[in-house]
């Protein structure tokens, strides 16, 4: 029980150390599994591999076609060849600059297990990681922490070339649908607006007035003088067409 104690505590802080101490892992590539080298002079007969389970089909020799926003599954399988127990820890690793080599992010460390190995065994286990990656061309480089002869180190597993882009967007993904639909009610609304306030405004402005037809006054012959009938009382008038009548 003291043990694991003093293993936790130390893998917590080797944890927050892993991007230092990542620097000084040397790497050995292999086909078909890793044989790792500790941080120290010591070597361990310790192999192990991983496979990405949403890509079964990429090998160490091929590269990931990786998607952002995705959680890819690291699927390990560790073989213990010491005499001793060996007992996995944590993982963690980082996305490095293939060019360079340089650490571009760290991945997420986290404790596991802890997952005793015997002598002679091997065993399987898993590790999440999130993409959240500007697009662009990474080796992906996971860490393994083991517990070995009551001391912690950092084992660098095989690199993987992997190429992450963002996922493209199609024209029918319902949160672009839902923008498009906003935007359209948006430029709508605005329309209709605009016609109340200036559209009619200025057609009404523009459309030409029909001239109202007067009628000339009526002129009314009264001997040497012409009246205006409009002026006349309408009684006046009446006793006017009573006196022109003729008599046949």
């Amino acid at each position: 029980m003291k043990f694991h104690s003093i293993v936790s505590f130390a893998v917590s802080a080797l944890f927050a150390t892993s991007a230092v101490l990542a620097e000084d892992v040397q790497q050995e590539q292999a086909n078909a599994a890793s044989r790792q080298e500790p941080e120290n002079s010591e070597s361990i007969k310790f192999l192990i591999d991983y496979d990405i389970k949403e890509y079964p089909e990429v090998s160490n020799t091929n590269v990931a076609e990786l998607k952002n926003g995705e959680v890819i599954t690291l699927q390990y399988n560790a073989v213990n060849n010491e005499e001793e127990d060996i007992t996995v820890v944590g993982v963690g690793g980082t996305f490095r600059n293939p060019a360079n080599n340089k650490i571009v992010t760290n991945l997420t460390a986290a404790t596991i297990g802890p997952i005793v190995i015997k002598s002679g065994e091997s065993v399987a286990f898993d590790q999440k990681v999130n993409l959240e990656l500007v697009p662009d061309n990474y080796m992906l480089t996971p860490q393994v922490f083991i517990a070995y002869k009551e001391e912690l180190k950092l084992i660098q597993t095989r690199g993987q070339l992997a190429s992450v882009n963002d996922v493209p967007i199609s024209f029918f993904n319902p949160q672009l649908l839902f923008l498009e639909l906003i935007i359209g009610l948006t430029l709508a609304g605005f329309g209709y607006f605009a016609w109340l306030v200036w559209g009619q405004v200025y057609f009404q402005g523009t459309s030409p007035i029909r001239s109202k037809k007067i009628s000339a006054p009526i002129a009314v012959s009264t001997g040497s003088k012409t009246v205006n009938e409009d002026w006349l009382p309408p009684n006046h008038l009446q006793n006017k067409k009573k006196k022109t009548r003729k008599a046949y």
